[in-house]
């Protein structure tokens, strides 16, 4: 069940975290829809879908640098190889860590903290480089005509963190399908006692389950999860190794 679980904000001088947790859904709602206030971003499709699902929000204003890399045919897409292209700026290589991290879980340790707001730290200075390329190479026309091609699909379910993972890349084919099944049996779970999947399971033993029947009998519960159902969930999910070929 992905869910909104930290906002980074960064205004050119001061650092903010909002916690969606400890404020009201009209307070996110009022910041994030006023059109006075236009909001860098880079990559926003999925944190736009997945506003609307949880909060029916529809960011205004929000000005997607991801949009003048697409312009610029920049080949490496992703906000940590634009920066070290453009900005040389290394990532601490903590990205393979925080996106098996658990978002939900407070307090939200200081260093997954450092590591979110590095994700909106250089996003100013990123801005003026592209717009100078973008003037530079004559594409100001392309742009503009991009932008107002543009249409966000909040509906978009968004793919949740974890198919997103390298450990989920690293799966045979077969062990990704199993993976996906595993992955809803455990969100029916999470959904029944209304917490965070990653408190029913967590998402490394999820996958290694995927990869080897044989490690269920050593998996955990999570914290959230009773005994009694959470070996009815491993017994639903021991049945997909014996109903599918895969």
């Amino acid at each position: 069940m992905p869910q909104i679980c930290l906002i980074q904000i960064y205004d050119g001088k001061n650092y903010y975290i909002i916690d969606p947790f400890k404020i009201s859904k009209e307070q996110i709602k009022i910041f994030l829809e006023d059109k006075k206030i236009v909001k860098l971003g880079y990559g926003c499709e999925s944190d736009m879908s997945l506003l609307f699902k949880q909060y029916q929000i529809r960011i205004k204003a929000l000005y997607d640098l991801k949009l003048m890399v697409d312009v610029l045919e920049i080949e490496k897409k992703g906000l940590g190889d634009v920066n070290r292209l453009l900005l040389g700026i290394e990532s601490e290589g903590n990205k393979k860590k925080y996106q098996m991290h658990n978002w939900t879980r407070r307090p939200i340790d200081k260093q997954a903290i450092e590591y979110a707001l590095s994700d909106v730290a250089y996003l100013f200075s990123l801005r003026t480089i592209l717009l100078d390329k973008i003037l530079t190479q004559g594409l100001t026309g392309l742009l503009l005509e991009q932008f107002v091609k543009r249409e966000y699909d909040y509906e978009k379910i968004p793919i949740p963190t974890i198919f997103k993972s390298r450990e989920f890349s690293d799966l045979h084919k077969d062990e990704k399908e199993r993976a996906k099944i595993i992955y809803e049996i455990r969100e029916k779970y999470a959904k029944e006692q209304n917490c965070p999947a990653n408190d029913i399971m967590l998402n490394k033993d999820l996958l290694y389950i995927a990869r080897d029947k044989a490690v269920i009998t050593s998996i955990v519960p999570g914290r959230k999860i009773e005994h009694n159902k959470f070996c009815k969930m491993i017994d639903e999910i021991s049945k997909i190794f014996e109903e599918r070929t895969i």
